[in-house]
């Protein structure tokens, strides 16, 4: 009796479905969509927090960053240029150490001078985040934000869209558009497309890398000696700790 009742509820049920496709097809698109933001949010977690970084050494890495307190408010997020270059060069507490700076960039020499973001880094970056490259190489470990450095290093993707993937690229030329002068840079490395950099280190993809040195907007123009209350969003210090130290 229960079976008979049992197919007489589901033959009523499919039955009251086929009066209304609207509806199923509503239902299906609901759960597919569901079940594909799902496996996107999980792929990410994964990816940024679950699957171990392919750095240097993870369990030493940090990043620094600073809060400054005013007698109104806090500034959370924002460091001092000052404080990192002065950190860079005198802790005592890092292995290594490197300073990267965002932004995006005007290339003056490419067709429609397209603008595309860029990450300012310490010589050691590469060998810090294991990068791998398609040919080429990345900056000096020795590069210091006193010497102005005309190289530069460009993703795959920058490679293939801008260069028509010139087997013989290493060596040419990269423009950036600063008001009236163009800066020259050379490019000495192909960064390989597996390559991402860490999300807490740059939130977005990165289609150009420059040494920090050549930040016109804070080195070698004629006020690059920025304040200590200058602050910036988007400035961070990368360090391996020394054996031994720990961040407590």
């Amino acid at each position: 009796m229960k079976l008979t009742k049992t197919r007489a509820q589901l033959s009523l049920a499919w039955a009251s479905l086929m009066n209304a496709p609207g509806f199923v097809t509503a239902v299906i698109a609901t759960l597919a969509l569901t079940l594909a933001t799902l496996f996107v949010v999980l792929s990410l977690v994964n990816s940024y927090f679950l699957k171990p970084l392919d750095v240097y050494d993870e369990s030493r890495m940090v990043v620094v960053e600073q809060s400054l307190t005013y007698d109104d408010y806090d500034a959370t997020g924002f460091q001092s240029y000052q404080s990192m270059v002065h950190w860079l060069k005198h802790n005592q507490s890092f292995e290594q150490s490197i300073m990267i700076n965002a932004g995006e960039q005007i290339f003056a020499n490419l067709d429609g001078e397209p603008k595309e973001p860029v990450l300012y880094v310490g010589g050691n970056y590469f060998d810090l985040l294991n990068t791998p490259f398609l040919m080429g190489q990345g900056f000096d470990s020795g590069e210091t934000l006193e010497t102005p450095d005309d190289r530069v290093v460009i993703s795959a993707n920058f490679w293939r869209k801008h260069y028509n993937s010139d087997p013989n690229i290493i060596g040419k030329t990269l423009s950036v558009m600063a008001g009236e002068t163009d800066y020259v840079h050379r490019i000495v490395g192909v960064v390989d497309a597996s390559f991402s950099p860490p999300y807490m280190f740059k939130a977005s993809d990165v289609e150009v890398w420059f040494p920090s040195s050549a930040d016109r907007r804070f080195f070698h123009n004629d006020d690059w000696q920025s304040p200590w209350t200058n602050t910036f969003k988007n400035l961070k210090l990368i360090a391996v700790l020394k054996p031994g130290v720990t961040i407590d």
